[in-house]
């Protein structure tokens, strides 16, 4: 046996088997679903959205016509790359429009707006992400 393998309470024991500290989870791991919307279009095809693109296609229907922009995504938890999630929802077939705002002299962010042309089927694991700005 390997002489450099340290053996005590977290190293190998004897047989070469790591030993669990004592106050380890027994548990089996359990995963997390993904968040997700399934969207049926007027033409009749459905369409799921997963994951980050599922929440800001959630939080872009919260907003309403209004839209919210990209200051406003920042306000959840979970939104650090709005714009791509857009870029994502949009080759899933979905009409978002950006307009261009000027929050301060020399600053301008974007302004998402989502052309409601669906109807929700079903959600799961989506959670508010407050108001929209």
């Amino acid at each position: 046996m390997d002489q450099h393998i340290a053996k005590g309470p977290f190293g190998q024991n004897e047989r070469g088997l790591r030993q669990q500290a004592p106050n380890s989870i027994h548990e089996p791991h359990k995963a997390k679903s993904k968040p997700f919307i399934k969207v049926k279009r007027r033409d009749g095809s459905v369409t799921t959205a997963r994951g980050r693109e599922a929440q800001t296609l959630a939080h872009l229907i919260e907003a309403g016509p209004a839209g919210d922009t990209s200051l406003g995504f920042s306000n959840a938890k979970w939104a650090r790359r709005t714009s791509g999630y857009v870029f994502d929802l949009r080759k899933l077939g979905f009409d978002i429009q950006t307009h261009m705002e000027q929050v301060e002299v020399d600053t301008r962010v974007a302004r998402y707006v989502l052309a409601v042309d669906f109807d929700v089927l079903e959600t799961g694991g989506i959670q508010s992400s407050g108001g929209a700005s």
